[in-house]
């Protein structure tokens, strides 16, 4: 079981939900990924201190619209690669390596307790 939070630009909640309580609201503060096709994602709700309720959802893959074939991506890939300079390639290598030690931190972060991690993201907000 993998469990990470998929945050697009470094976003501490990303996702939103209506509430099913009191329908405001609700975010997103963790997700596990159980297997490739299926993800549940933690929510608590933003009125507080009236409702505050905290559920999960399950996200699955129903069934593919298109899929690309592997090997033809990988070679789209290479071409790209090849045609850009060596100065554009390192700073593409430098970015990609900032978003690993962002991963690394946001996985380090969803390994703490709630209580925890509460204080960590309210601490980022400031």
């Amino acid at each position: 079981m993998e469990r990470k939070n998929n945050l697009p630009n470094g976003d501490i909640m990303a996702r939103k939900q209506k509430c099913p309580i009191c329908g405001l609201t609700a975010y997103c503060i963790s997700t596990i990924t159980e297997v490739d096709i299926l993800t549940k994602r933690y929510f608590t709700c933003s009125n507080q201190p009236n409702c505050g309720a905290q559920f999960v959802m399950s996200e699955s893959l129903s069934h593919y619209v298109y899929k690309p074939d592997t090997s033809s991506v990988i070679e789209n890939i290479r071409s790209l690669l090849s045609s850009i300079s060596d100065k554009d390639k390192k700073e593409l290598m430098n970015e990609l390596r900032e978003k690993d030690q962002a991963q690394i931190a946001m996985t380090f972060i969803e390994s703490l307790p709630m209580d925890q991690q509460k204080t960590v993201i309210d601490n980022f907000k400031k």
